[in-house]
């Protein structure tokens, strides 16, 4: 499996001209219907292996888990942007 830039495809996706609000409602049902799917998958399954330019060879659970981290770095990096967008936002006008 290939790795992607993830900036191109945010770039093509043109996200900063997305509402937040489509985007979360989307990337929350993806994420559902990913679940939903691997949880059909048999025990024996998870255990295949592939291989990934950037780590080499990976089982599925493997790579399961590296997206798991992956979003969960990208959820920090939205809680952080609104965050620091909020703060900007309220400071006091004097």
């Amino acid at each position: 499996m290939r790795g992607y830039k993830q900036e191109l495809w945010a770039q093509s996706l043109a996200y900063r001209r997305q509402k937040i609000e489509t985007v979360s409602a989307r990337f929350i049902m993806l994420r559902r219907e990913n679940a939903g799917l691997l949880e059909m998958i048999g025990d024996e399954v998870w255990g295949l292996k592939g291989r990934r330019d950037e780590y080499g060879e990976l089982s599925l659970r493997e790579l399961i888990e590296d997206y798991i981290t992956h979003t969960t770095k990208h959820l920090n990096q939205i809680a952080a942007a609104a965050a620091e967008f909020e703060a900007l936002n309220n400071k006091p006008q004097g």
